[in-house]
């Protein structure tokens, strides 16, 4: 059995999973199998398990083996048994982990949007991807508030160009909803999410395992789109800012076991990845990370909006609805707060 300083090691032969090669060092032992660990893929101590179940912070690769230094054991402070080490670890999680996302989840699952009939046959989505869409902007709303440069690319005031900028090119509807996209900020996240989520709703049915539109010619690895919000691995050459979130999310599953819910089984056609190399592992990544796929898609919408066929048919909807929704999660992370998800 592991134990604490010990050494986890996990490695995954499927290379459609980038980033399943992963080490963590272990901090303290739950029981056999949950670990408070701390590693190079969260910014705070959190939970793991040796067989990879989701502990809130997604699915990881199983733990192979751990390694351990001949002759060593554990420090009396590393090896304290419950109270008073998880307690510390609640404090941090209560307010950017567990608690925040339980609190959010909470609010999406009985919300009167959650509930909501969807335009051009798309009726109400699966609850996960409403949950889902919830802590996705709750983690934008943190980490605009953060200063983290790929949302504040997000957030940059309405940049007049109607060929790039969907906020722009979606000016007249988005006019009907409360707030001023021009000055950047918070109204300008909440006004691209309430976007976003329109988005979703035509381009997959609120489905993250979507592959690509079989009746398109995109079946190259940099052209294929998948997941969620039908993005491309090509798309990213519009900023750099999502070449450095699809950097940053690689080997993650961040949500899935959220938008899981309620969205039916995905057949052999949609599990496809198409092409090889970068393009593929896109792919992958975009379905399997439905966080980052919010947030490429986010970015995309700002520079690139010619990615999503669409908008540009005017298909997607933004409601007064949404943005309702959107405040209440804000008032979800002040009241409680929460700063980090």
């Amino acid at each position: 059995m592991q134990q604490p300083g010990d050494i986890g090691v996990c490695f995954d032969e499927d290379t459609s999973i980038p980033g399943a090669d992963h080490v963590y060092l272990v901090l303290q032992n739950i029981n056999k199998n949950k670990m408070v660990v701390v590693d190079n893929q969260y910014d705070l101590l959190h939970f793991r398990c040796v067989d990879g179940s989701d502990t809130g912070y997604g699915g990881k690769t199983p733990t192979e083996y751990f390694l351990r230094a001949p002759g060593y054991t554990p420090p009396e402070v590393a090896s304290i048994s419950g109270a008073h080490f998880l307690s510390v670890l609640d404090t941090n999680l209560a307010s950017s982990g567990d608690a925040g996302r339980q609190a959010v989840a909470k609010f999406a699952r009985t919300s009167a949007f959650a509930a909501r009939k969807w335009g051009h046959g798309q009726g109400v989505m699966p609850i996960g991807y409403t949950i889902g869409m919830a802590l996705s902007y709750a983690r934008a709303v943190c980490e605009l508030k953060a200063g983290k440069s790929e949302t504040m690319a997000m957030t940059v005031p309405d940049r007049k160009d109607d060929r790039t900028d969907a906020l722009t090119f979606y000016s007249k509807k988005l006019a009907k909803i409360p707030g001023n996209a021009s000055e950047g900020g918070i109204d300008t996240l909440r006004k691209l999410f309430n976007v976003l989520i329109g988005l979703g709703v035509v381009e997959s049915s609120g489905r993250w395992y979507c592959g690509r539109d079989m009746g398109a010619n995109f079946d190259q690895a940099e052209t294929a789109e998948a997941g969620l919000f039908q993005a491309s691995y090509g798309a990213m050459h519009a900023n750099r800012s999502m070449r450095n979130l699809y950097a940053e999310y690689k080997g993650r599953t961040d949500f899935l076991d959220v938008f899981k819910e309620g969205a039916g089984s995905p057949d052999s056609d949609n599990l496809k990845n198409w092409g090889e190399g970068d393009g593929a592992i896109f792919q992958a990544l975009t379905k399997n990370c439905p966080a980052f796929a919010a947030q490429y898609a986010a970015l995309c919408l700002r520079y690139n909006r010619k990615e999503f066929g669409t908008l540009r048919d005017g298909v997607v909807e933004v409601t007064s609805d949404c943005d309702d929704f959107l405040r209440g999660i804000e008032d979800v992370l002040s009241k409680n707060g929460i700063s980090s998800i």
